[in-house]
């Protein structure tokens, strides 16, 4: 089978509430990355957490077998440190073979609030931050050269 995927992921939003309407692991809340790997290599994974007020957290350190998925909580995630809870974060993926990722959350802190989604993520590639960028100036942006409109 053919590999898909990227091995560059960045997760710009994060945030673990401290708070759930129940104590059960299926109903606690929760970020999670969703890895599938359809390649035929392992795939090691490291994830760096970024913050507003401190330094970088991390590698944390999976491994995605082959041909499989893994869905990891980051509650979980304990070393070289627990994710705080209560605190915005942003997460780089770095993965040693293709992989896809998708980031989910399920908020219980409330018991009214059933919040449960993916959040859409995309894979780094310098062109596009470049492009991104120049929009944001009020450039128009030709591959690899930027213009002002």
């Amino acid at each position: 089978m053919q590999s898909i995927g990227r091995t560059l992921w960045a997760i710009p939003e994060g945030y673990i509430p401290s708070d759930s309407v129940s104590d059960a692991h299926d109903l606690v809340s929760h970020e999670a990355a969703c890895f599938l790997n359809v390649g035929e290599n392992d795939a090691d994974v490291q994830i760096t957490l970024f913050f507003e007020n401190r330094d970088p957290v991390g590698p944390y350190r999976v491994k995605v077998p082959a041909r499989r998925t893994l869905h990891l909580r980051f509650n979980d995630l304990t070393d070289p440190a627990p994710v705080p809870r209560d605190t915005s974060y942003a997460s780089l993926i770095e993965a040693s073979a293709p992989l896809i990722v998708q980031h989910t959350r399920l908020d219980r802190a409330n018991p009214g609030w059933r919040y449960s989604r993916p959040l859409p993520i995309r894979p780094c590639r310098s062109e596009e931050v470049s492009r991104c960028k120049a929009k944001r100036a009020g450039v128009r942006y030709r591959a690899g050269h930027a213009q002002l409109s």
